[in-house]
């Protein structure tokens, strides 16, 4: 019969492996609604609104030339910006949507932040790290157990 150390070694290198499981992630994709007037709304793909999301409005280049939020209902504005071609809206959790107006000059997708970090990457590389760590560590109890 295992002692209750083992047991908690044995639960706790369990619960360890669980979280070192890949698991994907299921993104939500965003639908864009033309409005009355200059405005667009930016909804979820489960109709939810994409509420309070970073906005940024583009000219022909690209540029970024007015930044702001959606409402609560995932509603922009975007009248005050008559040399504005496209409207850009964003989460910090990676959801993006690009609205191209029509009737205006199409604009490239802007250029991601040349000093970008993928925190993806990161993230998955400390979790791996930390999973080896604690598989060293378990592997290192369960030796000096049995010896």
């Amino acid at each position: 019969m295992k002692t209750t150390k083992e047991a908690a070694l044995s639960f706790l290198l369990l619960l360890v492996m669980s979280l070192c499981t890949v698991v994907p992630a299921f993104a939500h994709d965003i639908l864009i609604r033309e409005r009355e007037g200059d405005s667009v709304q930016f909804i979820f793909d489960d109709f939810d609104p994409f509420a309070d999301a970073f906005v940024n409005v583009l000219d022909a280049d690209g540029a970024v030339i007015a930044q702001g939020s959606t409402d609560g209902n995932g509603i922009f504005d975007y009248s005050a910006w008559p040399n504005a071609v496209a409207i850009e809206a964003q989460d910090l959790a990676g959801h993006r949507a690009v609205y191209n107006i029509p009737d205006r000059a199409p604009t490239p997708e802007p250029e991601p932040s040349p000093n970008g970090i993928d925190r993806n990457a990161i993230i998955h590389a400390v979790v791996g790290l930390v999973c080896v760590a604690v598989a060293i560590i378990a592997s290192k109890l369960t030796k000096k157990k049995k010896g």
